[in-house]
């Protein structure tokens, strides 16, 4: 952990901003630092030996433990991670076995071992889905019972599938009914930025999360704003996909009829990658058969590969402005 030798915000050393590297002194650290980097970075990682997806789990199961809950660290917790995944270790050590075999391709898994934490309205098996309601956390609350699920919601089989982690479950505004971070079941989210800000929601632990470096890569929810409010709160790629483009299935919606599920990450590529993941057709999708998709199910609705419409020169000549009101 880099560590400054300066008074600075306490949240901006959680989120670890590259804008803010230049002020730290960086002691000795592990081959590879999980810290600001891309799905391209890891993947690299892992195929030339610089690290292992143990190493890498850890590294951010360490940086929840340290910077998200309030009991470790005072007064400006995260608390973006509502629960770790007790199986996450153990899930790391598989694929590092899994790598070891003849004939492993690191290709026909775009997500191998990439960390992902999934809004606390996902059903993801092993961990208590909560939509942000106490009664649903099985603790402190009387008459309260954990929803565990039976089985993974459609995005997160999909995340698995592709090799992914998934590493936490991200606290949410209650039942995903506000913009103000505010977890019934697991407490007040907060900007890593600034504490003083709020982190947008109801996607806001995700948000959170990523920004600080929880994760590598989020999925959030959104009805009229809950994956773009979070990731212009917090600094993030976050993509509001068409309805029913990513099947919504094992996730609470606030309006059925307007619901979508989609990714949050640091860069468009990332995001672009996690797409790849999870677009596809599937034969519970709500959406399918409806006057929106009369000839085809939505996920079959789909580029080869959403990277491929990427550009590093996209921007070049382009003129940004921002209006003096702002």
């Amino acid at each position: 952990m880099r560590r400054n030798t300066t008074q600075v915000s306490a949240l901006s050393l959680a989120a670890g901003a590259a804008v803010l590297s230049v002020i730290w002194q960086a002691p000795a650290q592990a081959a590879f630092d999980v810290e600001e980097k891309s799905i391209s970075d890891l993947l690299y990682a892992y195929s030339s030996g610089q690290t292992t997806v143990t190493d890498v789990v850890r590294q951010y199961i360490d940086r929840i433990n340290t910077y998200n809950n309030i009991s470790t660290y005072k007064p400006y917790a995260v608390n973006a991670v509502a629960e770790v995944n007790s199986a996450a270790i153990s899930l790391a050590q598989q694929m590092d076995a899994m790598k070891k075999n003849p004939g492993f391709n690191i290709a026909n898994y775009p997500l191998f071992g990439v960390p992902v934490i999934v809004k606390n309205s996902y059903d993801a098996l092993g961990m208590t889905t909560t939509n942000g309601v106490s009664v649903l956390n099985g603790v402190g609350t009387p008459g309260s019972t954990s929803l565990m699920p039976k089985q993974d919601a459609f995005s997160v089989d999909r995340l698995r599938q592709a090799g992914a982690i998934i590493i936490g479950k991200a606290s949410l505004s209650t039942m995903a009914y506000s913009y103000n971070g505010i977890d019934n079941a697991a407490g007040v989210v907060r900007n890593p930025y600034n504490p003083n800000r709020i982190p947008g929601g109801s996607s806001s632990g995700t948000g959170a999360g990523i920004a600080a470096n929880f994760a590598m890569l989020g999925m959030g929810g959104e009805t009229g704003g809950s994956i773009r409010v979070p990731s212009n709160a917090n600094a993030l790629v976050g993509l509001k996909p068409s309805n029913g483009l990513i099947d919504p299935g094992g996730t609470f919606p606030l309006t059925p009829a307007r619901d979508v599920v989609g990714p949050m990450a640091k860069t468009v590529k990332d995001v672009a990658i996690a797409m790849n993941a999870l677009v596809a057709t599937s034969p519970t999708n709500l959406w399918n058969g409806t006057p929106f998709y009369r000839n085809a199910d939505p996920g079959a609705l789909r580029p080869i590969d959403y990277t491929s419409g990427l550009s590093t020169t996209a921007m070049v000549g382009k003129v940004l402005a921002v209006p003096k009101s702002m």
